[in-house]
């Protein structure tokens, strides 16, 4: 196992394997991309080699187990334990060791998000909250809802959505949003441009930028097919 743990690149660390964890891996699973968790308590690790996932076992607030992790190479750290200060703890680990990691964390309260954010987190989540502004505009938009969960996270999809970071090496920099279409075979619905402002459906004559992200829909036969155009100078986060 620490062989494969020691090859891995451009994965996910999961930090914590309790009941958000647990779903956090079926959706890793699901889109098979690489991941190793830490955790260190014995009934998480009887259910992580019931899974057969990669693992260590030990504390992930420590800088060498986030190494042996392989978070030098690592493209994602999803902070997800049991308790706010080593969710902290990780994330100040994390970033100490790799300033360009992109970080996400649980928190349990806004004072926790708060602080969590101080730490260096890019992305930080309140499960309950999340659950509840689902369940929410479940109630007021099913369709719109049912459409989207079906789309993100319904194994077998057909259709897919996925974001695009735009590098200066892009093939893409300098087409429009036409050109851009017609180049990849997928949809682009949404521009985030690097001063934070969203273009929602944008125009045929749209410019794609450096530094732009796009979220982009197609069949999983179109993004594959399209990899290459899509991701070319795509800056790590």
């Amino acid at each position: 196992m620490e062989n494969k743990i020691t090859g891995l690149k451009e994965h996910f660390i999961l930090c914590g394997f309790g009941k958000v964890g647990e779903e956090i891996t079926n959706t890793f699973r699901a889109e098979e991309v690489p991941f190793v968790i830490i955790d260190n308590r014995p009934g998480c690790i009887a259910r992580i080699e019931q899974a057969d996932y990669l693992y260590l076992e030990g504390d992930a607030t420590r800088d060498e187990m986030l190494k042996e992790a392989g978070v030098e190479q690592a493209k994602d750290l999803v902070a997800a334990v049991g308790t706010d200060t080593d969710n902290t703890y990780i994330t100040l680990s994390a970033r100490g060791l790799r300033p360009d990691l992109f970080i996400e964390a649980r928190a349990s309260n806004e004072e926790a998000r708060t602080k969590l954010k101080r730490a260096g987190d890019d992305r930080v989540l309140l499960p309950h909250n999340v659950g509840g502004q689902h369940m929410a505009m479940l109630a007021l938009r099913p369709a719109v809802v049912d459409c989207i969960d079906t789309v993100i996270y319904s194994r077998g999809r057909e259709m897919q959505l996925e974001d695009v970071d735009i590098g200066q090496n892009s093939r893409l920099v300098g087409l429009t949003i036409k050109a851009t279409q017609s180049e990849t075979g997928v949809t682009v619905l949404v521009i985030q441009k690097q001063s934070d402002a969203l273009l929602p459906n944008p125009p045929d004559e749209e410019i794609i930028e450096d530094g732009d992200q796009l979220i982009v829909i197609g069949t999983k036969q179109q993004l594959a097919a399209r990899e290459e155009a899509l991701e070319t100078g795509k800056p790590s986060r």
